[in-house]
């Protein structure tokens, strides 16, 4: 993953600086897809065996990473999106710009969007435009990364969507795109040790330095009021359910020292497994004054790691945080 947002990085900073697609097509070697690429365009040296940046005479590139075991689109598009928030901080705030889609490609299930953001050369801003797209291919899938400027748009953006919408298993006849719809894109929550959708409303947070090394992420919600959730990660099975309570409940005290616990029980979550979930009631001083908060811990194993959200919100969204956060929680994997 380090790799892919350095490579972002590296074609946004040129971006800043400075025909018939089935023509070309590749074929990975390994057998997994096939994409027809502009013409002239070729793969780049790799450095993981998953990543392939594809790349023509200037700096926009084609960014793709295979996914093996993981067919949601949803999820697959959020890895793209992901890479390109990581890629610039200022990329962070970029929002979908016009209709998100969902289609089948050649069969396939399929996502596309274009987000915008605007990003800072000295005392002007540029804008910047992010196709992201993934295809579901049989049991594994496929997310797509290209930035680009609005001149490099303007020569480009028809040619990339052309060549994402011809992604394919091998052997597979390209049919074009079928069933295009409007789709609301739901907040993916991506980690290299575990992943969730969240729901709408969600915003990911830059995480500083001053966090604890256990939390991988940090959203606020639009439509909960107070909604702060931090995702925390304790990474193998050293610890048991109790210590992770333990630890969660110093969190929720750190923010909520008067926190007093309502509810603590296990909750199965919709995907049939079990959290261990707990409400407290308690206040915190804002801007002077004294206000009534609720926090929402939730905790469960995720392929043998530990997951532990927590929550705060206004006391009377109360609910509404803990509905938001077993249904995060239902859907990590």
């Amino acid at each position: 993953m380090r790799t892919v947002c350095m490579t972002v990085a590296l074609c946004v900073a040129g971006l800043l600086c400075g025909s018939a697609n089935a023509a070309n097509s590749y074929e990975d070697l390994g057998g997994r897809f096939v994409i027809d690429l502009p013409d002239g365009w070729q793969l780049q040296p790799q450095t993981e065996k998953d990543v392939y940046i594809f790349k023509g005479e200037g700096y926009e590139t084609i960014i793709l990473e295979y996914t093996e075991k993981e067919t949601d689109v949803e999820l697959l598009l959020g890895k793209a999106v992901n890479t390109m928030r990581l890629s610039s901080p200022e990329l962070t705030d970029a929002k979908v710009q016009g209709d998100a889609k969902g289609m089948k490609t050649n069969g396939n299930e399929a996502y596309w969007a274009v987000y915008a953001g605007e990003v800072s050369v000295g005392e002007i801003k540029v804008m910047l435009y992010c196709l992201a797209g993934a295809v579901s291919l049989d049991e594994d899938g496929v997310s797509v990364l290209s930035i680009l400027n609005e001149a490099s748009r303007t020569k480009l953006g028809d040619q990339l969507e052309k060549s994402f919408q011809s992604i394919r298993n091998v052997g597979q006849t390209a049919s074009g795109v079928t069933d295009v719809k409007v789709v609301t894109i739901t907040p993916v929550f991506i980690h290299d040790l575990m992943s969730a959708k969240l729901p709408p409303g969600w915003n990911a947070n830059t995480l500083g330095s001053d966090f604890q090394k256990e939390v991988i992420g940090w959203y606020m919600s639009d439509s909960i009021l107070g909604g702060n959730l931090l995702i925390f990660c304790y990474k193998g099975m050293s610890m048991n359910e109790n210590e992770i309570f333990d630890a969660a409940k110093v969190s929720v005290e750190s923010s909520m020292p008067n926190a007093k616990t309502v509810k603590n029980e296990k909750m199965e979550l919709t995907n049939g497994k079990e959290a261990l979930v707990t409400v407290y009631q308690g206040t915190r001083v804002a801007q002077g004054q004294e206000v009534s908060m609720t926090a929402v811990t939730a905790i469960r194993n995720v392929d043998n790691n530990w997951m532990c959200l927590a929550g705060f919100a206004h006391s009377d969204h109360g609910a509404l945080l803990e509905k938001d956060i077993l249904a995060i929680a239902g859907t990590a994997k």
